[in-house]
């Protein structure tokens, strides 16, 4: 599991303003969304490029008695890589970038309405 340096309060707050940010950087943050995302994907194009990042195949990695430590150390590893994105495209703070990505994956709960 990864441990988000912040609160959930200090994230929703962090979010309350952001949403001028994504208008102004709307262009940077498509490219951030595009490039990330088809980068990684979902399902069995993920599973690949877990395997690919370890230098294992996709057999090694489903059979592997560390494949939940190998796809969690990944996962966090592709967090990271967004966050920072986030923060150097988009400009975000690391703040607004951890809450961003706890929102989109569903980890950042009763957030007001914008």
């Amino acid at each position: 599991m990864i441990k988000v340096p912040y609160t959930q309060w200090e994230m929703q707050i962090a979010l309350l303003g952001i949403e001028k940010k994504f208008e102004e950087n709307k262009e940077a943050l498509e490219k951030v969304t595009a490039e990330l995302g088809g980068k990684y994907g979902e399902g069995s194009k993920k599973t690949e490029a877990i395997a690919s990042h370890y230098g294992i195949t996709v057999l090694d990695l489903i059979n592997s008695p560390n494949y939940s430590k190998l796809v969690e150390s990944f996962d966090e590893m592709v967090m990271k890589e967004i966050i920072g994105a986030l923060r150097s495209e988009v400009g975000l703070d690391d703040k607004e970038a951890w809450g961003v990505m706890c929102l989109l994956t569903g980890n950042l709960k009763d957030m007001p309405e914008f």
